[in-house]
């Protein structure tokens, strides 16, 4: 099988595999990288310390290995000599893949992919953006962010002193719901254990699941599928959908079960991956199939077992009698990537076909299409696919850059 440098710039840098932490260099195949990258610390500790230590602003990438705006970037900008000297002289510089355990974290700021956060060097965030940014705009943002380096010290001081003033109330013995309630998110802020406390909140005689702000406080924190204010939530989702929203709700219950099974995967702990697949009927999901399947596809795709990934998706056509395409085109494509097994490779193929039988138009499968014909050495027919996909992109409206660029290099023999 032929592994080629553009492909997997394109479409699997970053893949979350193994740990939660970033990579320094994403590892390619063929050409040697680009040596103008940005580089990325290893490790969230070395950044900070970095950060600290020479007063430099924190970039935090968070990126998604399905994301075409994050193949994006990474091939247009991350690699463009002025902005890689930019970024790794004056900044420290940090990635995290939205499918880890930590990336999930910074899920609000990051509900759209690419997301490109900045952080002063006490650790606060300045500033938080989405999408693709070309040079000029991605160049600005350190700009800002290096200008802005020192403007809330103060600020940080003040509120770190507050929180101890009420950590010395706390410890004082004071419980009322209100003080409690404000404590809770205090130690979430400066990254303290919560779960006690949340523990004496929903224990108090006035506390009361009908209360917006206890439902808030209980939704806010049912990050850990083993916690109270899970089960709270997952028992009374009636309540907390007529209180929010359904959309609201089922996004919180899947955040938890995602990171239990990261947590999961990293443990290599396969019972905890059971423990949250056996909540799954409870969550009242309607394709709560699709849900289970996906969650044991992304524990093999964390610890890296790709005849496990495969077993659980040929599974999940097998007991479907009508399987989500969009899920199989996931899989084709991620599966591609990652086995170099001409022979399992023809699996793959077997998914985006199936796909392609289910919605045969959308530009993304036929493009995985194309992915996967060129991956098994069939130079012709993914040409071809892949101008039927960008027919179909223009048709459709959607967005065809990186279908161009492969069909270019493909052409050129430049893969």
């Amino acid at each position: 099988m032929k592994q080629t440098y553009l492909l997997t710039t394109l479409f699997c840098a970053g893949l979350a595999l193994g740990n939660a932490t970033s990579y320094a260099q994403t590892t390619y195949s063929g050409n040697a990288p680009n040596t103008n990258d940005i580089e990325f610390y290893e490790t969230n500790s070395h950044v900070q310390s970095i950060a600290s230590g020479f007063n430099m602003p924190i970039f935090l990438y968070i990126y998604d290995s399905y994301s075409r705006s994050c193949a994006d970037l990474e091939r247009i900008v991350f690699t463009d000599p002025e902005v890689a000297d930019l970024y790794n002289n004056k900044l420290a510089c940090y990635k995290l893949s939205i499918n880890s355990a930590e990336g999930m974290k910074y899920y609000n700021y990051a509900k759209t992919r690419p997301a490109l956060l900045y952080f002063n060097s006490n650790d606060e965030i300045i500033r938080a953006e989405t999408g693709f940014k070309d040079k000029d705009a991605f160049m600005q943002l350190a700009f800002d962010a290096l200008a802005n380096n020192n403007t809330s010290k103060t600020k940080m001081d003040m509120s770190y002193a507050n929180f101890l003033s009420r950590k010395t109330t706390y410890d004082n013995r004071v419980r009322d719901k209100e003080f409690l309630g404000n404590y809770i998110y205090d130690l979430k802020k400066f990254n303290e254990p919560y779960q006690q406390v949340v523990n004496e909140y929903i224990q108090l005689r006035d506390f009361e699941l009908t209360s917006p702000d206890c439902a808030k406080l209980i939704l806010d924190f049912s990050d850990d599928i083993y916690s109270k204010q899970f089960e709270l939530l997952l028992s009374n989702k009636t309540l907390f959908t007529q209180i929010f929203n359904r959309q609201t709700v089922d996004q919180k219950i899947i955040e938890a079960l995602r990171t239990s099974i990261l947590n999961a995967a990293n443990e290599r702990d396969r019972s905890k991956m059971d423990d949250a697949l056996a909540l799954v009927p409870r969550t009242q999901l309607s394709n709560s199939t699709l849900l289970s399947y996906t969650l044991q596809s992304l524990y093999y795709e964390t610890i890296n077992d790709w005849n496990g990934f495969a077993n659980t998706v040929n599974e999940y056509i097998l007991k479907t009698a009508q399987p989500d395409d969009a899920f199989l085109e996931k899989s084709a494509r991620l599966y591609a990537f990652m086995v170099s097994d001409e022979n399992k490779l023809h699996t793959a193929e077997a998914w985006i076909n199936k796909a392609l039988s289910i919605k045969a138009s959308r530009h993304q499968t036929l493009e995985t299409q194309g992915i996967v014909l060129y991956q098994l050495g069939k130079r012709s027919k993914a040409l071809k696919i892949l101008e039927e996909a960008t027919a179909a992109a223009q048709k459709q409206r959607s967005d065809y850059s990186v279908t161009f660029r492969l069909l270019e290099d493909m052409r050129a023999n430049n893969l």
